[in-house]
């Protein structure tokens, strides 16, 4: 038995089988486009990190030479930073020389009170990795300089560490029209039900030795420059 087939609906089918040549074109290109986007953004990528290493070794040779025999880890990036550390909203925040000095009286604080600062591993609030000397504001950034632990100089010498999650304490000073969080300043009022915990940034507790914790094997820190 033979089946004809209409020569409208042969049409029909010839069309549905061959796609529209426009169509194959505008799809090669946003392909393409997207290959291309993804090249550029590693090579934007590569060379950022060229210039942090260019600007860290300037700033090395300008280093005090106490400095020079301390290790440093980066910190934070200098200017506005935002993220979304576990637990809070997107916030954001500035790093300037002021974030330098409130961290370093943190700093005299806790060592005063015989309880002083470190970095531990992911958070983990017991395996030290960097013993922390004090905060230096650079072009490049926050670094942190101090020196490492057993611990931490393998992990260096692994080539592991990644970045530093900054600790972010629950400290607001009185009667300011912003907030600190363990030295930071964000323009966001604290939660209402953290403000009856308030006390003076003079008035520091030694539960806040951990200020970050160090990150490994390529994992990024929750706060990134929004530049």
């Amino acid at each position: 038995m033979k089946i004809r087939i209409g020569h409208a609906a042969l049409v029909a089918k010839v069309q549905r089988a061959e796609p529209d040549p426009s169509d194959v074109a505008f799809e090669k290109g946003q392909a393409e486009h997207a290959v291309n986007i993804e090249r550029l953004e590693r090579r934007r990528n590569e060379l950022e990190c060229k210039v942090f290493a260019l600007q860290c070794n300037i700033e090395k040779k300008n280093e005090t030479s106490t400095e020079k025999q301390l290790d440093r880890i980066f910190y934070l990036p200098a200017g506005r930073v935002g993220g979304c550390p576990s637990g809070m909203e997107y916030v954001e925040f500035e790093v300037t020389p002021k974030t330098e000095g409130m961290l370093n009286a943190m700093v005299v604080t806790l060592i005063e009170k015989e309880k002083p600062p470190w970095l531990d591993l992911f958070h983990d609030g017991k395996s030290r990795v960097f013993d922390v000397g004090h905060f230096k504001l650079t072009t490049s950034g926050l670094f942190c300089y101090g020196k490492l632990t057993a611990l931490g100089k393998e992990l260096r010498d692994a080539g592991r560490i990644s970045a530093i999650s900054a600790t972010i304490h629950s400290i607001f000073v009185r009667d300011k029209p912003v907030f600190a969080l363990g030295g930071f300043e964000f323009s966001t009022p604290p939660p209402p039900a953290l403000k009856s915990e308030s006390f003076d940034q003079a008035k520091i507790p030694g539960n806040l030795s951990v200020m970050g914790g160090v990150l490994l094997d390529g994992e990024k820190s929750a706060f990134q420059s929004t530049k």
